[in-house]
């Protein structure tokens, strides 16, 4: 105790140096708790516009489907029968939430004007918006789960882009044209009730929603293309998937890992540069306090040369200088965990917008999360650190010659 108490007068004594070198931690525990928490807020936001926007947690179909080699339309397709079958199954797997079909079919749409090629789905309205509602927003109209179907089921949502295109407005008809199972062709018109924006140009250039009924009648089929999933947790994702192969007989599932490749990816780039980040954040921190110990032992050689003069043991000695290092790095990197978590609280309040994303219309606000692992373990970094930055310059004390030290007193 009596060594920590020294140490923590000794740091006081040369106040400003301690203060730069703490504050020097302090900066280096704030930008890496902000890049992490920057890290885990585009991680968690991907994810979910990558569940949320139409992959669901995982997508069950025959392997053809996903490879996209079909020669005809649906010639992957799961018939009426088997998915009545296939949804109870999976429905009464533990953490899903809930389940429908997709029909994906492609063709030509016009409104009577430009012609142009469309990539649509047949979709169960209510619970695809469900899954959907917070990341397609509609730009105009209403979505296909608010309107009334007692006439009939042809209905159609475009995307704003495709709208523009073809010039087609909320209440306008448009017809689309398509390949049937059978090869042959089929023309139906379609009420435009409603627009959306994905947020991705190029989708919005081709997207088309119908209900699943409407698609099955225009492309004279009781087939759907795949079974969605969404589940209550999103961590459950891997195990659900591992239960749910047992029971699909020949089926294929894909995560919406393996859906959208893209979040792989950019994990692994941010995970390799926060790591290159956090190695010269490290070394700036090493630099500073190795510095800081080095000037306080010189400017203290006539009380060091008391000390080993009056018997106390080199290894005691050096002990004062690691917990003085240790007390610098302790409080510097307190402070940056709190100023951290004040800046962190600050963002999210004040929504900083930032531009959109490269191939995106839709801009979102700045979020940075405050991940209370994450500080804990920078914490205990920033300590380890000061202390090993100690031990360097204080081995410099074992080549103090004592009398030459005490000549100086």
């Amino acid at each position: 105790m009596k060594w920590l108490q020294l140490a923590l007068r000794n740091s006081r004594r040369n106040a400003r140096r301690s203060v730069i070198t703490g504050a020097s931690v302090a900066a280096g525990t704030i930008a890496i708790l902000l890049t992490v928490g920057y890290m885990l807020a585009t991680f968690d936001g991907v994810k979910e516009g990558s569940i949320r926007g139409g992959s669901g947690h995982m997508q069950i179909a025959f392997a053809g489907e996903f490879r996209g080699d079909a020669e005809l339309p649906l010639q992957y397709g799961i018939r009426q029968a088997r998915l009545e079958q296939l949804t109870k199954r999976v429905e009464a797997a533990d953490h899903v939430h809930y389940s429908f079909p997709r029909l994906a079919f492609e063709g030509l749409i016009t409104n009577g004007g430009r012609t142009v090629i469309f990539s649509g789905r047949g979709v169960v309205p209510v619970r695809e918006r469900r899954l959907a509602r917070y990341v397609t927003p509609l730009s105009d109209g209403v979505g296909l789960d608010e309107i009334d179907y007692t006439k009939d089921y042809y209905h159609i949502v475009l995307g704003k882009e495709l709208a523009r295109i073809i010039k087609a407005k909320v209440g306008d008809f448009v017809t689309l044209m398509s390949m049937l199972p059978d090869g042959g062709l089929n023309a139906a018109d379609f009420e435009v009730d409603g627009i959306i924006e994905t947020g991705i140009p190029e989708t919005d250039k081709r997207y088309v929603l119908v209900p699943i009924q409407a698609a099955k009648e225009f492309l004279l089929t009781e087939k759907v293309s795949r079974l969605v999933v969404v589940l209550d947790d999103n961590d459950m994702t891997g195990g659900v998937k591992d239960k749910l192969e047992r029971i699909v007989d020949g089926l294929s599932i894909k995560t919406w890992v393996d859906l959208n490749p893209f979040y792989g990816q950019l994990v692994q780039l941010y995970v390799n540069q926060f790591i290159v980040f956090g190695v010269i954040i490290a070394i700036i921190v090493l630099l500073s306090i190795t510095n800081t110990v080095f000037m306080s032992i010189m400017e203290r050689v006539p009380e060091i040369g008391i000390m080993r003069s009056l018997g106390i043991p080199l290894q005691e000695i050096q002990k004062c200088f690691i917990y003085e290092a240790a007390i610098i790095g302790m409080l510097g990197s307190l402070c940056g965990v709190i100023l951290t978590f004040v800046l962190c609280s600050l963002i999210t309040h004040l929504k900083i917008p930032l531009p959109p994303p490269p191939g995106r219309t839709i801009a979102y606000p700045l979020s940075i999360y405050f991940d209370s692992l994450s500080a804990i373990v920078t914490f205990l970094t920033m300590l380890i650190i000061s202390s090993i930055a100690a031990w360097f310059p204080s081995r410099h004390i074992s080549k103090i010659n004592v009398v030459e030290a005490l000549k100086h007193t």
